[in-house]
């Protein structure tokens, strides 16, 4: 919607000002494509107690139906107790009956019938006070429409046929089109010279209720053109040879008939609403189209860039890369934007040319190269096409290792077998050995056996050359692992336990395996005594648990040793007494006869020393005794057996009573 202000006469501003010291007006129109209207707005405030403002709307009637749009703000709220509550009213003009009353804050719209006017109040009502009674803010805006035009357009160019409606009782109407242009009458016909924005003043005359009027209006007016010429050309950018189509898309007011004129800008003028045409070269065009109706020319101009002709051979070569002989085929698959296009393909390579879609060739020599493409189109011979290089690579033939090995652990000395696994592509080639054993010798067999004398490990590099291909050469490494004589040692004594004194005979059996090799013993019986003998001869002289460790190491390769221990359980001998010592009691003096006999377990007849402690401080020794108490009393006669030699003892008690 657009919005247009109009000059009202100074008669009607003065009586709206005096009869309405508080309202405002604003003037404007907003219209459709037919019909433009002329609205007035009207802004009244009271804010103070009984402040009452009332205007009729419209001022004058009009001679067409209006509607009418109302906005009101009231700043206090309703309540019962209101006896005089601030109100927006509207009424009959010309009686009391009402149309619309609102208490409170609202909006809404009515229509004003043609010749038919309204009585608006705006009260701010009585509210009590503390000392003064108040009255409640009340705003309103109305809005209406005081006139309107209804245009259609003629059937000559640019006319237009104008109908004013506004204000009953206007008689005469005067329209003015700037400069001295004008006319008269409620309905006019004008023909402006061209389309576009123009300014139009309204002028009109009568006699209304509230007296002679001469109200103005003033407003904007786009003559609507003669031809709105939408046309397009499609492609607009493209390579030659480019087909593009004209569309010219036009709409003609004022019921005209429009010819048409297409100049494509290479040379070519085509008539008519659609036209196409062919570009063959590249460039950039300007397309004119021009539209006639009657004495009047439209143009618009369209760019169209044309671009030269791209051609993509595409070759492809395989293989590009690999052994000599290397057989390569060669295509093309080009890619063409425009055309048409009549391709011829040369391919070069060392100085030869072939020419044709496809291309074969041999590489007999190792080494890079280049293979040229010339594309050239019989058909535009001025486009340039851009030339192709393909690289080739041509390797001479390739050697691969996977050497092998019939053993790659083992004991010296150990003997290997090796083969090479080689495999050539291609051809020819003369192959070339070299084994590094790396225990200082070489071999220049194919398939080499070598013996390792030395324990190590050991990395075997083959090396493998082409004799006809200088610098064609490969390596691998194979990994051999050396390992000196093992031993492996048993041992077997004749006894793993016994009574002290305990002899003990061991035997030791190593078995070997690899040479050469020089076993050597070592004993050690956990009593702090040693042996360097294969087969010692040992005697553990006091009791206990004895951890025999028996060592064997190769005399050639120290670092090469067996150990085992063996578990030696020897224990001391008891010995056993037994006897008797008589009579067990009597009467003061008493002579008893002891006498006891022992035996030492392991031994017939061993020799052992008696002691006896006859309780009262005699003592004396052998096995047989007699002994005198001269006192009574109880007395523990004990006597001890010793074996001197091992220094055990054994001890038996027995009990005596003199009274």
């Amino acid at each position: 919607m657009r919005r247009y202000y109009i000059l009202l006469s100074l008669i009607c501003l003065g009586v709206l000002l005096t009869v309405y010291s508080s309202m405002g007006s604003v003037f404007g129109f907003s219209g459709d494509p037919k019909t433009i209207v002329i609205l007035r707005e009207v802004q009244v405030t009271v804010d103070k107690a009984g402040q009452k403002r009332e205007f009729i709307i419209p001022q004058d009637p009009l001679d067409f139906a209006a509607t009418l749009t109302w906005e009101v703000n009231i700043s206090k709220k309703l309540s019962s107790g209101d006896k005089n509550p601030a109100s927006f009213t509207i009424q009959e003009a010309n009686s009391d009956k009402r149309v619309e009353r609102k208490l409170v804050t609202g909006s809404g719209n009515l229509t004003i019938p043609k010749g038919k006017q309204y009585k608006v109040t705006v009260d701010a009502g009585e509210y009590p006070g503390f000392l003064l009674k108040t009255g409640a803010t009340v705003q309103a805006k109305l809005s209406f429409a005081e006139a309107q035009i209804k245009y259609a357009l003629g059937d000559k160019p640019y006319e237009v046929d104008f109908a004013f409606s506004g204000p009953a009782g206007i008689t005469d109407w005067k329209w003015s089109w700037g400069g001295t242009d004008s006319a008269t009458g409620k309905e006019v016909t004008h023909q402006f010279s061209k389309g576009g924005n123009s300014i139009i003043m309204v002028e009109g005359i009568g006699k209304t209720a509230s007296g002679v009027i001469s109200p103005k209006y003033s407003f904007e007016f786009d003559v609507p053109p003669l031809v709105v010429l939408s046309s397009k050309v499609e492609p607009l950018k493209g390579p030659a040879e480019l087909a593009v189509t004209g569309t010219a898309n036009a709409v003609i007011n004022y019921g005209q008939k429009a010819t048409y004129i297409w100049n494509f800008g290479n040379g070519v003028e085509i008539s008519g609403p659609e036209a196409h045409n062919n570009y063959l070269k590249p460039g950039r065009y300007l397309v004119r189209v021009t539209a006639t109706v009657s004495e009047y020319k439209i143009e618009r101009t369209i760019l169209v860039e044309v671009s030269p002709e791209t051609v993509l051979p595409g070759p492809t070569l395989s293989p590009a890369i690999g052994p000599v002989p290397l057989k390569v085929t060669g295509k093309v698959n080009p890619k063409i934007s425009g055309g048409p296009a009549q391709l011829e393909y040369v391919w070069e390579v060392m100085g030869k040319e072939t020419k044709g879609t496809t291309f074969n060739y041999t590489f007999t020599e190792p080494g890079d190269y280049r293979v040229l493409l010339k594309t050239t189109d019989k058909l535009h011979p001025d486009v340039l096409i851009p030339e192709e290089i393909i690289l080739v690579k041509v390797l001479p033939p390739q050697i691969t290792l996977k050497p092998a090995t019939t053993i790659s652990n083992g004991i010296i000395p150990l003997t290997v077998n090796f083969d090479p696994g080689v495999t050539v592509s291609g051809s020819p080639a003369q192959l070339l050995y070299r084994w590094e054993f790396g225990d200082g010798e070489v071999s220049n067999l194919e398939k080499p056996s070598h013996v390792f004398k030395i324990p190590g490990e050991y990395q075997v590099r083959l090396i493998v050359n082409d004799g006809l291909h200088s610098g064609n050469l490969v390596d691998a490494t194979l990994p051999v692992t050396v390992s000196p004589p093992q031993l492996k040692l048993a041992v077997t004594p004749n006894a793993t336990e016994g009574l002290a004194p305990f002899t003990v005979n061991f035997a030791a059996q190593v078995s070997i395996t690899g040479s050469p090799s020089e076993a050597q013993f070592l004993w050690d019986f956990g009593d702090g005594e040693t042996s360097v003998d294969q087969n010692p001869v040992h005697t553990f002289k006091q009791e206990g648990t004895y951890t025999v460790t028996t060592t064997v190491k190769d005399r050639f390769h120290p670092n090469v040793t067996d150990r085992l221990t063996t578990e030696i359980e020897v224990r001391m001998p008891k010995i056993r007494i037994t006897g008797s010592v008589k009579p067990a009691s009597g009467k003061a003096p008493l002579t008893v006869n002891c006498e006891v006999a022992a035996s030492k377990e392991g031994t017939a007849n061993p020799i052992l020393k008696y002691s006896w402690d006859f309780g009262d401080g005699t003592r004396a020794e052998g096995s047989v005794q007699s002994y005198t108490y001269k006192k009574a009393g109880i007395y523990s006669i004990v006597v001890t057996v010793l074996d001197e030699n091992l220094g055990i003892t054994e001890k038996k008690t027995f009990k005596v009573t003199v009274k």
